[in-house]
């Protein structure tokens, strides 16, 4: 989403020309650094776990605790055991692994990432060099802006990207046909779309994937622990995500309406909504505004799932 909305709204020479063009730009930046937050964080809870429960790497764990629809216990919660003790199963519920794993959303993120620092370069290449228009303030207000929550970011772009190429590098080798991923194994095209159909509807981490788990969690989670604030990431609010399951982002989202387009909160009453007839998801009933950018004149047509929007 980041990177096709850099190639549409920054296209023009001279700049964004007017005020509805800028506003869901800060939106869709900080949504998107959420969750580039929220998966690493995750990463690094599951490395925690997982150093708790083992000295050595135990795939079995990882399924159990990385796989975010699969629980060896009811409703996610907690065993009771014969002896009255009470154990208390701290299963993520999280697709964070999947995400990473899973080959169609990590190229999502990879280009993510390359809108992320796109939106960087742009923003500081437009304050030296700012163009004389009409809409000069309403360009240098937002470029400010979008640095400013860059700025914010307690992962950068850099950083997850490098995660995700180790993942791919890992994932490719293993990838490659029969007897040439040294496991003399290999995979046809038909195993790998089981594989990623696993992974992507059942939330099942393959046992061939788990070496590239181990290395993320043992090797590149852990060298990234140096260069980050593991304190501020995990303190870090990513409730408008709505990937958590927590008492703080169902209030946020029982209180919040978010626009799934231009990811900003809608004002409840005054807006008027357009809701997914396919997914739910919903976005202001924008009138057509002269400048507006086109990538979001087509969004209006119909959802990013497919679905036609249904004025509410």
């Amino acid at each position: 989403m980041i990177a096709i909305m850099i190639a549409f709204a920054f296209s023009r020479s001279n700049g964004p020309s007017s005020p509805e063009s800028e506003i869901y730009k800060p939106g869709i930046v900080e949504w998107s650094i959420s969750l580039m937050e929220y998966i690493v964080d995750q990463l690094l809870e599951l490395n925690r776990q997982l150093s708790d429960h083992s000295q050595t790497f135990d795939p079995e764990f990882i399924q159990n605790k990385g796989g975010y629809l699969r629980s060896r216990f009811p409703e996610n919660s907690c065993d009771y055991k014969s002896n009255d003790q009470t154990v208390l199963v701290r299963t993520l519920n999280s697709p964070a692994l999947s995400l990473v794993l899973v080959s169609c959303s990590r190229t999502i993120l990879k280009y993510n990432c390359r809108g992320l620092r796109g939106i960087s370069n742009i923003a500081t290449t437009y304050l030296q060099n700012p163009i004389s228009s009409p809409s000069a303030a309403i360009a240098g207000a937002a470029s400010r802006d979008l640095l400013a929550i860059v700025a914010k970011s307690h992962v950068s772009a850099q950083q997850f990207e490098r995660i995700l190429a180790e993942v791919e590098s890992g994932i490719k080798k293993i990838y490659q046909p029969t007897g040439d991923n040294g496991s003399g194994k290999g995979f046809s095209d038909s195993s790998r779309q089981e594989l990623e159909r696993q992974m992507l509807v059942e939330g099942v981490i393959p046992d061939a994937l788990m070496p590239v788990v181990e290395k993320l969690l043992a090797a590149s989670v852990e060298k990234l622990k140096d260069d980050i604030d593991e304190a501020e990431l995990y303190f870090a609010d990513t409730s408008r995500l709505g990937l958590g399951d927590d008492r703080k982002c169902k209030n946020w989202h029982r209180t919040h309406t978010l626009d799934a387009v231009r990811k900003i909160v809608l004002a409840k009453g005054k807006t008027k909504i357009r809701v997914c007839t396919r997914c739910g998801s919903q976005m202001e009933d924008l009138p057509p505004v002269r400048g507006v950018s086109v990538w979001l004149l087509n969004m209006q047509r119909t959802c990013f799932c497919g679905g036609y929007w249904m004025v509410e």
